[in-house]
């Protein structure tokens, strides 16, 4: 297996307004945490290569390969060129999860031979708990169930898959025209076929494209040479917001350095008060008023727990956790084996009035 870094440009991002996933150029899932943004990870590759774990399709060949956004959404396509044809993968994950669907703990793979013939090599790879808990796997009649401690995966396949030294293999040859569905479900079981698949493709496309930026008749606020990239930001920022708490978070990720072989590696998957009160007024400003509103109700809530304003501190979990002990994750490597990996934040501690 390799044990190569990819530069972080290299990677795309979906998620479902609950947690992110971030996918590489490559067809890997390098990066999700489940249930929530800041829980466990069951994909740690972007920290360690070799035992983080991922979930990768690429061509089983020499490729050439790309990622685009379908337009005003968070949807994203990887798109493979082969001597053989040419192949997209489409990922997504159904957004409002937490408003009891259980279709949104999901990742959605699309994958489709667009031209010529596409040979896929599949490899599953989930590591519980920052790749503290090695899975078990269980074969069943429609793919396969990692367990780890109390958490399953359950891998929805179209092909059987084939387990080797804790990890689900296959090649999956498709001519062109043709398309295949991986499910990947978080402790849920439950059977989807391609129509429901394309059905759930349309609502979170129809989703993002109700919430995108809308020029109004009298003009844009967000006109000019910027338009496609303010609306890009603003896309990827809502992504990093909870719509039941309010918060937003810095990013996504832990323990990404601020240069490589650092050991500032600290992990932003948190609500920095001033950072998010900026992230706020952009939402505000490319008309998201919602997540404005959404974000004060947040303030609010931390304000009314705090007895003194002088003591609010300068970050928050995102429901509003001021207790987010700073621990180190021993067995991982680090981005580019920039160690230590961190999770939790001992910045909690600390005031805005310090």
């Amino acid at each position: 297996m390799s044990t190569y870094f990819k530069d972080l440009e290299d990677y795309g991002i979906i998620g479902n307004l609950e947690t992110c996933a971030l996918i590489g150029r490559d067809g890997s899932i390098d990066w999700l945490c489940l249930p929530y943004l800041e829980s466990p990870s069951v994909f740690a590759a972007l920290l360690d290569m070799e035992r983080g774990g991922h979930f990768r399709i690429n061509p089983a060949t020499k490729y050439e390969s790309f990622q685009s956004y379908v337009e005003n959404t968070n949807i994203l396509q990887t798109t493979f060129t082969t001597p053989l044809g040419v192949a997209v993968v489409t990922d997504f994950m159904k957004p409002e999860g937490r408003k009891g669907n259980v279709y949104a703990r999901a990742v959605f793979r699309k994958v489709e031979c667009i031209k010529g013939e596409a040979e896929l090599e599949i490899s599953f790879r989930p590591r519980f708990d920052y790749a503290k808990e090695l899975p078990g796997f269980e074969l069943t009649g429609e793919g396969i169930i990692a367990r780890g401690g109390n958490e399953n995966l359950f891998l929805q396949s179209p092909v059987p898959l084939e387990i080797h030294e804790q990890e689900a293999r296959r090649v999956l040859t498709l001519k062109g025209g043709k398309t295949a569905w991986f499910i990947l479900q978080y402790n849920h079981c439950i059977s989807m076929s391609p129509n429901d698949c394309e059905d759930l493709l349309r609502e979170t496309r129809r989703f993002w494209h109700n919430w995108a930026h809308k020029c109004l008749p009298s003009g844009c606020v967000l006109d000019g040479p910027w338009y496609d990239l303010v609306v890009r930001s603003a896309l990827v920022l809502k992504l990093l917001s909870n719509p039941e708490s309010g918060a937003i978070a810095a990013a996504p990720t832990t323990s990404l350095p601020e240069h490589i072989g650092g050991v500032r590696n600290w992990d932003y998957r948190y609500a920095w008060i001033r950072d998010a009160s900026f992230t706020s007024q952009a939402l505000f400003h490319s008309g998201h008023d919602k997540e404005s509103q959404d974000f004060r109700r947040y303030m609010s809530g931390i304000l009314s727990r705090t007895e003194d304003p002088s003591l609010i501190r300068i970050m928050y979990g995102l429901n509003g956790e001021a207790d987010l002990e700073e621990q180190i994750v021993e067995n991982l490597s680090g981005y580019k084996n920039s160690s230590p990996v961190r999770i939790g934040n001992d910045a909690a501690k600390h005031s805005n009035s310090r």
